[in-house]
């Protein structure tokens, strides 16, 4: 039940996102990580400092593979710290990602997000078991 109600929220526009200087994030109910992230400075602040930790390796247009993205913590830092940067971010949880394609990538080609249809019990019940012939959804050799 709980899961429909946010379902349904998330298709209001006043109420499936937030903006804090300017910036679009998640609504506060979508924010896993801690009470603390329900605070929007707090979110926006996080997702910077996320981003700040890979400045030393990452250079503008190298490309970014995030296993496990959620609701776009890490894409939304690094698209205040860097000008153009190449992001791929995964997960298996569909809501996530539909939100990260409607609010993030939605002006940029460079910002992409995967639905990757694996079980998982907390996110995805229903998704596909994996086996040996496991393999990530994107091009061999793609991501740096």
């Amino acid at each position: 039940m709980k899961s429909q109600i946010h379902q349904l929220l998330d298709k209001l526009p006043f109420t499936s996102s937030v903006k804090c200087n300017g910036i679009v994030l998640p609504p506060k109910r979508r924010r896993w990580c801690g009470s603390e992230f329900r605070d929007d400075d707090y979110f926006f602040q996080s997702a910077v400092l996320e981003a700040k930790k890979l400045i030393f390796g990452i250079n503008n247009d190298d490309n970014i593979l995030d296993i496990g993205c959620g609701f776009g913590c890490l894409p939304i830092g690094l698209n205040k710290i860097f000008d153009s940067i190449n992001y791929i971010g995964i997960d298996v949880h569909r809501p996530s990602i539909d939100w990260c394609k409607k609010f993030i990538s939605k002006n940029t080609s460079q910002l992409n997000f995967i639905h990757f249809n694996i079980k998982n019990e907390r996110y995805n019940e229903d998704g596909n078991g994996f086996g040996d012939d496991f393999k990530f959804p994107i091009n061999s050799k793609s991501q740096d």
